[in-house]
């Protein structure tokens, strides 16, 4: 019995929201009245690094699969 092909879908989203930043950080927004407040950053920058990771590994990956 052969198994069916399945996917799995990696996403991240780097939008920012209209609203000011009140932080008193470095890292906050440049732009007035923009800001990203709901760990897109921080999803995005571990989209990227799994990316990596797994571009750094195909060889390890079946021929039959693919990324």
């Amino acid at each position: 019995m052969e198994l069916g092909v399945s996917k799995i879908a990696l996403r991240a989203d780097i939008d920012a929201l209209r609203m000011k930043e009140e932080a008193h950080v470095s890292y906050k927004s440049s732009n007035d009245h923009l800001a990203h407040m709901l760990g897109h950053d921080g999803h995005t920058a571990i989209l990227l690094a799994t990316a990596e990771l797994l571009m750094n590994r195909l060889e390890r990956i079946p021929k039959n699969k693919s990324i």
